[in-house]
């Protein structure tokens, strides 16, 4: 049902949908999209309810000068650890859901932060990403055994750094389907 909606009007914000991150430090921004193109299959398996619910890679081409993108905020949380590495959970928690990533984007001095965050952590978020953005998709099987291999990362700058080859080798061979 959602990907037939995202097949129809592109991917939107979840808005008053809960979110699959209610857990760990943070909440997920409900007027954000995520976006990753190393962590796709962890993300798409994490968003199943159901075990016949069917994990679904989207496959998008963004253009930076139509698309405003911002730096995920895991990874602006992560880049400022002196503010909250001595912090209890509950103050790390604080710290994490205050960041907001269109700040950066509006604040000339951190507009292209989003940069870092895509190169450095392999994620980074957009108001939405429009149908035409979208190039194709590909259904994931709980049977592949190499699937699982790819769901269990840790999504950290450390973590980019030493798998996301890994996971984008993945994510290139598999056979992706025209979006209409």
């Amino acid at each position: 049902m959602v990907f037939e909606k995202i097949r129809k009007d592109g991917i939107k914000p979840r808005r008053k949908k809960k979110s699959n991150w209610e857990k760990g430090i943070g909440k997920s921004r409900n007027d954000l999209v995520y976006l990753t193109y190393c962590y796709v299959c962890y993300y798409a398996v994490a968003s199943c309810k159901e075990r016949d619910d069917v994990p679904v890679v989207i496959k998008v081409r963004i253009n930076s000068s139509k698309t405003k993108l911002f730096a995920d905020e895991e990874y602006l949380f992560r880049m400022s650890i002196n503010e909250w590495k001595d912090k209890s959970k509950e103050e790390q928690m604080a710290i994490y859901n205050s960041f907001d990533p269109k700040m950066f984007g509006i604040n000339k001095l951190f507009k292209d932060v989003w940069r870092e965050s895509l190169k450095f952590m392999g994620t980074v978020c957009a108001e939405s990403v429009p149908v035409h953005d979208i190039m194709g998709y590909t259904e994931l099987s709980f049977d592949d055994k190499e699937l699982h291999e790819h769901i269990d990362p840790s999504i950290s700058i450390e973590n980019y750094r030493s798998m996301s080859q890994f996971y984008i080798d993945y994510l290139e061979r598999l056979d992706y389907k025209p979006i209409r």
